[in-house]
């Protein structure tokens, strides 16, 4: 996904909405500007929606960005269920709006024109239906939601990338017989055209090469088996607390299981795994959107763990601690016993990544990522409950993915 940074584009674009809206008052009060900004052979109507065009992309970009960028995200997240709410809905109007405008558009038969328009109608059928499927998962395949995820964010900045390149077109091809358009021939305007379509596209471009180099650095730090074994899945995102990944050696790793138990343990990594290990393939689920399919987990349960603690029967949950210090969660003792709960020390065969929670962390399938804490080395069980660290922040503690939830 491209990086929020490029958002910072947008701002000519809200100005340039706003200025549509209000240009009759603004050409009553300042006639000088009649001459250089009218478009006679716009309609009213016309001018409404390219202007709603205009000022709705830019609010449906920056809701999207709190959906899936971790500092906007957790810093929203008590109005984030609000947020995905309107970004649906305000998608789907505005999806109807460009519809409309198609059907209704004026006749136009110079090809840059029909160009916009069948740009235009791409964009808006593979952002609209990548969206519909993130936002009602249940319509679509499981494997189609991390495509989904992806296509459905570089469309959008696609997108935002031609906006300015039409938009700068239409800024110096506005009006030829105007003085402030007579300095450029068609050549030089050409090459400015070009020049400037180049320098957004090739800043899209290297935002994208400059991803998928940070991508392929973490897949290949991921440890691999014999020659030709497969990597680790990488997932579209990595989040964390603290700004950084705790770095924990094989060596150091101690996990310990205290509370309300008979036996409180403490196992080194290599003894967690001489335990009856449990593999478990199902689907990571994260709350922002996005989802990787069919991974296989193997670790140990939470139903061994606790059969080997000896847990009391007054022990109602189970909290988990992280190593990073911050990250903490919990659940009930009931959920931990069902099918797949686990502390997962591998992945697809293949140890964790450091990023993705090395060397154990906490999975729960039918719940959404947040609650499968990473870095574990602490778990409690307790008679009273704990907020988690993403609780904290509005997030619900039943996290249940739609359909999973227990009686």
């Amino acid at each position: 996904m491209p990086s929020p940074i490029w958002l910072i584009t947008l701002l000519p674009l809200l100005a340039a909405g706003a200025f549509l809206f209000f240009r009759a008052r603004l050409l009553t009060r300042y006639p000088a500007l009649r001459a250089i900004l009218t478009h006679r052979r716009w309609s009213r109507l016309y001018a409404w929606q390219h202007g709603a065009f205009i000022l709705s992309f830019p609010l449906l970009m920056l809701t999207g960005t709190a959906l899936y960028f971790e500092a906007w995200h957790r810093a929203l997240i008590a109005w984030l269920s609000q947020i995905q709410t309107f970004h649906s809905w305000f998608g789907l109007a505005f999806a109807a709006v460009i519809v409309v405008a198609a059907l209704g558009a004026p006749v136009a038969p110079k090809r840059p024109r029909w160009f916009d328009w069948l740009l235009t109608g791409f964009l808006t059928m593979v952002v609209t239906l990548s969206g519909v499927a993130l936002w009602k998962p249940q319509l679509v395949p499981g494997s189609w939601d991390a495509v989904a995820f992806s296509v459905h964010g570089w469309a959008s900045y696609a997108w935002l990338a031609w906006i300015l390149i039409h938009a700068a077109l239409r800024l110096i091809s506005f009006q030829a017989k105007h003085p402030l358009n007579a300095r450029f021939d068609y050549r030089r305007r050409e090459v400015l055209l070009t020049t400037a379509g180049m320098a957004v596209v090739g800043s899209q471009l290297l935002n994208f090469a400059g991803r998928q180099i940070q991508d392929a650095a973490i897949a290949e730090a991921a440890p691999t088996g014999a020659r030709g074994a497969p990597k680790v899945p990488v997932f579209p995102a990595y989040y964390t607390f603290t700004d950084a990944y705790p770095d924990i050696k094989p060596a150091d790793y101690r996990l310990t299981v205290e509370g309300l138990v008979d036996h409180p343990l403490t196992l080194t990594l290599d003894e967690m795994q001489k335990i009856g290990p449990e593999t478990a393939r199902r689907n990571f689920v994260c709350v922002t959107g996005w989802s990787v399919s069919n991974i296989s987990w193997t670790g140990v349960s939470l139903a061994t763990l606790m059969k080997l603690a000896g847990a009391h029967p007054e022990a109602t949950h189970i909290i988990f601690h992280s190593a990073d210090g911050t990250y903490v969660d919990q659940l009930s003792v009931k959920d931990a016993m069902l099918p797949g709960m686990m502390l997962a020390y591998q992945i697809d065969g293949q140890p964790l990544l450091r990023e993705g929670g090395y060397p154990v962390r906490l999975i729960v399938p039918p719940m959404y990522g947040y609650k499968s804490v990473k870095w574990v080395n602490r778990v409690v069980l307790a008679s009273d409950g704990v907020v988690g660290t993403w609780e904290r922040y509005g997030y619900a503690d039943a996290a249940w993915l739609p359909g999973q939830q227990t009686v």
